[in-house]
């Protein structure tokens, strides 16, 4: 193996299975991304395929319970995934990279036993890449400001906005859209929709460069009187404007329950934590 010593990551937390998997994971850096990211960089994007790989190597959702395709693990397996990405000399260029966990988290806990089933083994596998759609060009992630729209017509939505900054743009297969369901003006009702981006109305825009310049894909989305059946919003509308009760307290339940998972010991003092990050990573 090469870069740092195990040393560098035993802090005492982590378990002899988290050590066998982070070597797996360290591996897959190894042998997946960094050959591959020059040619990446100079393509502009990397491959959509990597998803699947990972998928295979049991990287992605590795928190997702086994009965919805995922390996049942804890808080700890994602710490040694987003650590090993840092620690990969490829895992810069990837940005986010095949990081999907907030929007699947976001489906454990708030969808219907329908969606969890049909959704989460695709996460699991990279069959299917999905990410939260919330910015907007001229609001940020100012939820307040979101100007989507989502106009119920019988038993659909007929969606109608932009959003942009959307990681793996380019890859997605669908996305958690935020819209606003009642009229611009007043006090706005915001819900989820699980929008698949094969949709008649739904495009993408151009990649958007950032300062690094890596393989990473970030990119815009336009949707042009898009409909979803209304059973695919899983998560209630709020008159205040605020999605955060649906979205925040749904996925910090969810991950705290894989941080007390029987399978694995509670890792003291990650509560208070894991509740500021998922604060700040579902409303951006």
């Amino acid at each position: 193996m090469t870069g740092y010593q195990w040393s560098h990551a035993d802090r005492g937390i982590f378990s002899d299975e988290h050590h066998a998997f982070r070597e797996t994971v360290r591996r897959f850096y190894a042998k997946e991304v960094e050959p591959n990211v020059a040619q990446w960089e100079t393509a502009g994007i990397f491959d959509r395929d990597l998803f699947r790989r990972a998928g295979a190597a049991g990287l992605l959702c590795p928190g997702i319970p086994e009965e919805y395709g995922g390996d049942g693990g804890d808080l700890l397996h994602h710490v040694i995934c987003y650590e090993e990405h840092g620690y990969s000399i490829g895992g810069a260029s990837l940005g986010e990279g095949i990081d999907t966990d907030t929007s699947a988290y976001m489906i454990l806990a708030a969808g219907t036993e329908e969606q969890k089933r049909y959704w989460l083994p695709r996460y699991a596998s990279g069959e299917v890449v999905a990410e939260g759609a919330f910015t907007e060009p001229h609001s940020g992630s100012d939820m307040g400001s979101i100007r989507t729209t989502a106009v119920r017509d019988g038993g659909q939505y007929v969606i109608n906005g932009s959003k942009t900054w959307i990681t793996n743009a380019s890859h997605l297969d669908m996305c958690l859209l935020v819209a606003r369901t009642n009229d611009e003006g007043e006090a706005p009702q915001l819900s989820l929709f699980l929008v698949e981006t094969r949709l008649p109305g739904v495009s993408r825009g151009k990649a958007l460069r950032t300062l690094h310049r890596g393989c990473g894909n970030l990119g815009e989305l336009f949707f042009e009187n898009v409909r979803v059946p209304a059973h695919r919003s899983p998560f209630a509308s709020h008159a205040d404007g605020d999605v955060r009760d649906a979205t925040h307290d749904g996925a910090e339940s969810a991950l705290m329950r894989a941080c007390g998972s029987p399978r694995r010991r509670p890792v003291p003092g990650v509560r208070h934590r894991m509740a500021a990050y998922i604060h700040v990573s579902v409303m951006q």
